[in-house]
């Protein structure tokens, strides 16, 4: 379990300094008709996971009065593109996650950044669900990650 997991963290290392939330899983699906239970399970990992973390780790990092918090959203958080409405949604509600919790443990001496990166050489897009195939007028560079990350704004920004 996480829980079991940061308390080892700091039986053994004595600090918890820093939780990286960057798991996640794709779906590449139309809203209208995707499965929900792909979509749930989306969530879990995505948004539930990063949530379960961070809830295991700030009362460690409250009592230490430091710590950093890293939510790894997506470009696709800021912009939804066609046919990723479903991970759109969950990095968004990250980077909301984010926002708020950056406000209410700052005074904590906790910090709070969240990434927003576009498309990265990993094996995420080839392990990602793909309920329908992706159309030729969505397709950029065969990955249909690309078309959240042509738009014209920075790849990664911290906040």
């Amino acid at each position: 379990s996480v829980a079991a997991l940061v308390r080892r963290t700091v039986e053994e290392f004595g600090t918890v300094d820093i939780l990286v939330n960057n798991a996640g899983i794709g779906v590449f699906a139309p809203i209208a008709t995707g499965s929900i239970e792909n979509m749930r399970r989306l969530f879990d990992v995505n948004f539930w996971g990063a949530v379960q973390c961070i809830q295991a780790t700030v009362p460690y990092m409250q009592s230490q009065r430091r710590g950093h918090i890293v939510n790894v959203s997506s470009v696709a958080g800021r912009f939804a593109p066609p046919y990723m409405g479903a991970y759109a949604a969950t990095k968004h509600a990250l980077r909301a996650v984010s926002d708020a919790l950056r406000n209410e443990v700052a005074a904590s001496g906790i910090g709070v950044s969240t990434i927003y990166p576009g498309l990265t050489q990993t094996s995420f897009t080839e392990a990602m669900t793909q309920e329908v195939p992706v159309p030729n007028s969505v397709e950029i560079s065969g990955n249909p990650l690309a078309i959240a990350s042509n738009r014209t704004m920075p790849s990664a920004s911290l906040r």
